[in-house]
Parts: C-alpha cells; sequence; structure tokens
C-alpha cells in the first residue's frame, strides 16, 4: 500500500490530482481498513534531492499505528542521519532511489550514516 501526499494532502492518479483528505486521515482510514504497514511518499520532494521534511515525518509516525516506509527527497547522507535522529520505531526504513543512481553515496555509506544516528 502506498500513500501519496502533495502539500499535506493524499495526491492520486499517478500524481497528477491532489484531493483535499489530509494525509493523517487517510492514514487513519487504512488502519480501520486493517492496513498496519505501507509506503509514505512525499510528491512534492520526490527525486528532488532536497532532503526531507522531518517536522512532517514525525507528525506522519504519530499518525501511524503500525510500520511504514518514508520516500521523497533523499539526497545525502545527513539526510537518511536526520530521519534516524527522529528515533520513530514504526518508521521501518527509507526509500532511497536518484542519490544512490547519482552516487552521492552508497549503501554503505548510507547504512552507516543510519547505524551512527
Amino acid at each position: 500500500m502506498s500513500v501519496d501526499v502533495r502539500d499535506g494532502k493524499i495526491s492520486t492518479a499517478g500524481w497528477t490530482q491532489t484531493t483535499e483528505l489530509p494525509a493523517a486521515d487517510a492514514i487513519h482510514h487504512l488502519h480501520d481498513r486493517g492496513v498496519s504497514s505501507f509506503i509514505y511518499t512525499n510528491v512534492d520532494r520526490d527525486g528532488k534531492l532536497e532532503g526531507p521534511d522531518l517536522d512532517e515525518v514525525d507528525e506522519i509516525a504519530h499518525a501511524v499505528r503500525g510500520r511504514f516506509l518514508y520516500s521523497g527527497g533523499i539526497g545525502r547522507r545527513e539526510d537518511l542521519a536526520g530521519l534516524a535522529r527522529l528515533r520513530q520505531v514504526n518508521l521501518a526504513g527509507v526509500i532511497v532511489g536518484k542519490a544512490l543512481y547519482e552516487r552521492r553515496f552508497t549503501i554503505a555509506e548510507g547504512q552507516a550514516a543510519l547505524d551512527a544516528a
């Protein structure tokens, strides 16, 4: 299951449409239907390598009753360390794409950044 979000609201149709449904409300609806894990993507940041919105991730972590993966904007090892420092036990991992393709850091360097935080 994936929760794609633009400006804090659920984005649909391949990110071409944005609803008025806040992400936290959608997550609560998913929990009510038995979904306990999902991928959360901030589509405003995806592919831009400008880092995650740590306040948003922290807020979403408080709304989640299961586990989630975060995706969107990871461009540096420091971004990974920042996510790890949130200490949200339900943040099970992150998805890093473009930063790895562009060789901004290796998987081993990314893992080390997570472990050090």
